[in-house]
């Protein structure tokens, strides 16, 4: 049966994974100022789709059903699970907007 050296240097490969790391958070932030500044200079407007959420939550809180037909608006889906609108509900009930 063969064998396998497991003799290594620990600082080298610590040395080599923090290499790693740090090279991957550079290329990260790179990466993370390109994406802020294309927001910013973008001449269309970017909606992440918070509206929805919130207009689920908001009638909740007001006690309205937020299941109903296709054909009724608003035409919003539900993509969470109950719990989370039904958590946000009591935060807007509580803090108001």
């Amino acid at each position: 049966m063969k064998k396998f050296n497991l003799d290594f240097d620990i600082d080298k490969a610590i040395k080599a994974v923090s290499f790693g790391l740090i090279l991957f958070g550079i290329f990260y932030l790179i990466y993370y100022i390109k994406f802020g500044i294309g927001v910013v200079t973008s001449p269309y407007q970017y909606d992440y789709g918070e509206g929805f959420h919130w207009a689920i939550s908001d009638a909740l809180s007001h006690g309205r059903n937020v299941y109903h037909g296709i054909n009724e608006e608003p035409y919003v889906t539900m993509v969470y699970t109950p719990l989370y609108y039904l958590t946000s509900a009591l935060g807007i009930k509580t803090f108001g907007y």
